[in-house]
């Protein structure tokens, strides 16, 4: 079973801040509110430290989740589940857990024409992806 403990050690591997801390010990907390029959005996979380390969313009930004947690603090503080709330177990589970992320940055001003394009050596997907569109800011 997944512990509060657990997710402190996370949130200290990954030098994380605070109030994300708090934000997935929330996930937690709402994830034990469900009575889903959901029974978790380890918890095996992605390996982060393998990196994704990242074609896009110089102006934006795409970065993990630890990267973006240090660069970029009030901007993922600010939109981090903001559209997606934790409705039902899994999500809540998602956001106590979430390792494997994907922020894209693009800035001010920035029009960008071509593909963001990305791979990853861990999946085909991501299991979370925050896409921060500043004002007059547009990326196909």
């Amino acid at each position: 079973m997944i512990t509060k403990q657990d997710i402190v050690k996370l949130s200290e591997k990954n030098q994380e801040p605070q109030w994300f801390t708090e934000k997935r010990l929330d996930g937690l907390k709402s994830f034990m509110n469900f009575d889903d029959n959901i029974i978790l005996d380890d918890m095996h979380l992605p390996d982060s430290s393998k990196k994704q390969t990242v074609q896009a313009s110089t102006t934006i930004e795409v970065m993990d989740l630890a990267t973006a947690l240090h660069k970029h603090d009030e901007l993922i503080k600010k939109y981090f589940m903001t559209i997606v709330q934790p409705t039902n177990s899994i999500l809540a589970l998602h956001t106590g857990v979430v390792q494997d992320c994907i922020v894209i940055h693009i800035p001010e001003g920035t029009v960008e024409k071509n593909r963001i394009k990305i791979s990853s050596p861990l999946h085909a997907s991501f299991s979370h992806i925050i896409v921060i569109a500043e004002p007059n800011s547009r990326s196909s």
